[in-house]
């Protein structure tokens, strides 16, 4: 078994490398070969996964995205990359409610606390804080008209 373990890891670096090379459809290749020798590798799926929404090929990303968080559902990374797939599918809402469904088990995760901000428009809107010129044009007291003089008052002439 540990030989199966070893020849996982090896692969598993073998498509590291590849994905940092960008050659992400021989890590995704390599990442499956090593998901042979060790099914329930939660790492494994995720890389993979990653390979996989580099690739476009979203609805396969998802599936192992699905994987990780059925293998580890205490683990942001699967969320995570769920996530992403999402969002590179342009599914931007259920990306969202991916996200703050792993933050509810991970509460602590600065990734996908940063992940809700970035995507929830009420929250961007909440986390602004106005500008010193801001508060300063706030605390003004507003002006009616255009800040013109009051109008002149001519007398006519003729006798009216």
């Amino acid at each position: 078994m540990a030989a199966t373990s070893g020849d996982a890891q090896s692969l598993k670096d073998s498509g590291n490398a590849l994905f940092k090379a960008k050659e992400y459809l021989k890590a995704a290749a390599a990442y499956t070969q090593a998901l042979k020798l060790d099914p329930e590798n939660a790492v494994l799926y995720s890389n993979r996964c990653a390979a996989l929404t580099k690739l476009n090929k979203i609805n396969k990303a998802l599936e192992d995205a699905d994987r990780v968080i059925s293998l580890k559902p205490d683990w942001e990374k699967g969320y995570w990359r769920k996530g992403e797939a999402l969002e590179e599918a342009k599914r931007v809402p259920e990306a969202l409610k991916v996200y703050q469904a792993g933050l509810k088990l991970v509460p602590g995760s600065k990734e996908l606390s940063s992940k809700v901000r970035q995507l929830d428009p009420t929250l961007g809107a909440k986390q602004q804080q106005p500008t010193q010129e801001q508060q300063q044009q706030q605390q003004k007291p507003l002006r009616t008209g255009r800040g013109l003089p009051e109008p002149r008052k001519f007398k006519t002439v003729g006798g009216k």
